[in-house]
């Protein structure tokens, strides 16, 4: 077999590898893509909201929810059924709530403005999934 016969069989051979690999990598790109947009949540946007007036409300008669009560009017932009006020996230653990909750109080006692992120709705209410002291 002569070298020029030998390369042309070899690039033949690799030029054939190469599509086959070009298919399987297409093939598993889209279906990643697809079990991407399947796996996201109806609602992966987060919205900032700034509170320099708010109420602090820990109920504990009757679930352990903690309300936050914008005094300069409600803002609704997760179109929540009932945006009266917000609820902490009851999904976050115990001891991200407790250090939201003492991050609440440090803004109401001093004052200060907070940034709450809200994700969504929980009971009716547009929840917040974590508070920033401003």
């Amino acid at each position: 077999m002569s070298l020029k016969k030998a390369l042309f069989e070899s690039l033949k051979s690799w030029r054939v590898e190469e599509l086959v690999m070009s298919k399987y990598v297409r093939l598993f790109k889209s279906i990643a893509l697809i079990v991407g947009f399947i796996s996201l949540p109806a609602h992966a946007v987060n919205t900032f909201i700034t509170l320099d007036n708010f109420e602090l409300w820990s109920s504990t008669y009757e679930a352990d929810t903690i309300r936050i009560n914008d005094l300069n009017g409600e803002q609704n932009p997760e179109n929540c059924t009932d945006p009266d006020t917000y609820f902490l996230s009851t999904a976050l653990s115990l001891e991200a709530q407790n250090r939201a909750y003492s991050t609440l109080m440090a803004a109401k006692l001093s004052k200060q403005p907070i940034q709450i992120i809200l994700s969504g709705c929980q009971g009716g209410r547009p929840k917040v999934v974590s508070v920033i002291l401003k």
